[in-house]
């Protein structure tokens, strides 16, 4: 009788194991399913689908939010108003889905072009020299990027990050801040087996960037401190919708963009 318990315990243990692996196993295929939707998404663009809000105009304060809410090509996120009744702010945030706006006006300027005049003429520019420099071999990689969110698993750009693209070009990549200009030449470039394209800097450090789709070159960026960003080039993100927030309290900014695993798509074996 002991040796039956004992056999199906052990039967009942195993069987639980096995539906925890299997469990794990369909839960890690929805997620990885999941963080790579957005990447279908760009190639299709359509409206995000989204809840939009009703505003009356008369109890709209500021002239800008009025005026963009008017646009058929413009959905409403939020709104609201903070303050006394005597002094009110507004904050309004909408998804912007038009091509030809000042903000993506903005953008068109941040051509190559544009940086080396800007690095010629500009005050606030830091190189970092260092003996060997070495060239780019892989020129389709060269443009501005400018970083990319997810919201409601679309690809959009926040325009809080327009005005500080990243720019690859013939021998460096350049960040782009409020209080300056950063050029990093590269020391090496490879290409990895696993088709990855490692940028090497001085000191150490170090881009690895992987392609994951062809026509918009979509990419991710990892460092050496295995920190991973989402960029695009200048040509997809002008063809992307802009979620813009319109405020007048100046701390306030849009927190419901997706959470995406950016470390397991870049090491994830799909392309």
């Amino acid at each position: 009788m002991k040796k039956i318990i004992c056999f199906l315990i052990l039967t009942i243990l195993f069987s639980c194991k096995t539906e925890n692996k299997k469990e794990k196993e369909n839960q890690d295929v929805i997620e990885n399913k999941q963080d790579w939707i957005f990447i279908e998404n760009l190639k299709n663009r359509k409206k995000i689908d989204v809840t939009e809000l009703k505003l009356i105009k008369s109890n709209i304060i500021s002239d800008e939010i009025k005026g963009i809410i008017s646009n058929d090509s413009v959905q409403i996120l939020e709104y609201r108003k903070v303050g006394s009744d005597e002094y009110q702010e507004e904050n309004c945030s909408v998804i912007d889905y038009r091509t030809n706006t000042d903000l993506k006006s903005v953008m068109r300027s941040y051509t190559l072009s544009y940086l080396d005049n800007e690095i010629e003429n500009g005050e606030y520019v830091y190189k970092h020299d260092i003996k060997n420099k070495a060239e780019n071999t892989y020129k389709l990689l060269e443009n501005t990027y400018f970083r990319i969110s997810s919201y409601k698993d679309t690809p959009i750009v926040a325009s809080g990050g327009i005005y500080y693209p990243i720019y690859l070009n013939n021998n460096s990549i350049t960040f782009t801040y409020m209080d300056g200009i950063d050029v990093n030449y590269f020391s090496k470039i490879e290409k990895t087996k696993n088709e990855t394209f490692m940028y090497h800097l001085d000191e150490n450090k170090f881009y690895e960037i992987k392609i994951l789709d062809n026509n918009s070159m979509l990419q991710i960026w990892k460092d050496q401190d295995n920190s991973y960003t989402l960029l695009a080039p200048l040509k997809t993100v002008l063809k992307l919708p802009l979620l813009e927030t319109i405020y007048t309290e100046m701390d306030y900014s849009f927190e419901g963009f997706d959470t995406i695993n950016l470390e397991k798509i870049f090491n994830s074996d799909t392309n």
